[in-house]
């Protein structure tokens, strides 16, 4: 029987820096992860490095927006936000993330460092996104070129949800023709569906799948429920925004 060939290992969403040698540790010198893939799926490496000083806010408002052309951004991970592609990728997109990590190697630390306090109010590390009028603009700047609807979302139930999250759905129709002790079974279509949702456990993702069967009526029942429920989510949605935009102009003006 020939050997079954090992499967390659599955890579991370979220990328880590990789251990510093006993030597290094010594040394004091901060280790630094493998050489920048120019793509590894959706997601770019950023060197580790701890913080010298903090950026300035020009240079950091000039980084997020030459991410933003490029079709890159953060997410929601923290204490280290990772790269991610809000678009195809372009030839030009490693150069750029490769220039930003040799002038900014500790960009992913004060992107997550910011994203938390815009998102909780908490006041961030000033040692690393600095203080005063720059710590001002550089949320600013995290606000306009990070920081979205979606973002938000993602943040508020990874982070602050106390139950598994949803991340996708597998479907396929099956139509069964034969099945052991009926010799004529009705072939009826049907889907069979996956829900995939997810916890973190000590920063790696947990799954959990739950796989049903659904017929045509069943799943007229399913997509009725969700629309009610989406109608209702997007009018809370809306509600909390005119509020929260009544509360800024409030405080605009006082």
């Amino acid at each position: 029987m020939a050997d079954k060939e090992q499967e390659p290992p599955q890579q991370s969403s979220e990328l880590q820096p990789s251990e510093p040698s006993d030597e290094k540790k010594r040394q004091g010198v901060p280790a630094l992860a493998e050489k920048l893939a120019e793509a590894l799926h959706d997601v770019f490496i950023f060197k580790s490095a701890e913080p010298v000083k903090p950026t300035s806010a020009a240079d950091f408002s000039q980084a997020l927006e030459r991410l933003q052309e490029a079709g890159l951004s953060f997410d929601e991970s923290y204490p280290k936000a990772v790269l991610t592609r809000t678009r195809r990728p372009t030839p030009g997109d490693a150069a750029v993330v490769t220039d930003l990590q040799d002038r900014h190697p500790h960009l992913p630390r004060e992107i997550a460092e910011l994203v938390v306090s815009v998102l909780t109010g908490n006041d961030p590390d000033e040692a690393t996104v600095g203080a005063g009028e720059e710590l001002v603009a550089k949320r600013e700047a995290v606000k306009r070129f990070v920081v979205t609807d979606e973002l938000r979302e993602r943040f508020f139930l990874r982070h602050c949800g106390k139950v598994p999250r949803f991340l996708s759905l597998d479907w396929e129709v099956v139509v069964k023709e034969l099945e052991r002790g009926h010799r004529d079974p009705p072939k009826y279509p049907y889907a069979m569906a996956t829900l995939d949702a997810v916890t973190d456990v000590h920063g790696q993702h947990s799954h959990k799948m739950v796989t049903f069967a659904v017929g045509l009526h069943g799943l007229k029942t399913l997509v009725n429920e969700l629309s009610e429920l989406l109608s209702h989510l997007e009018g809370i949605h809306s509600s909390l925004s005119r509020q929260s935009n009544r509360d800024s102009g409030t405080n605009h003006d006082s």
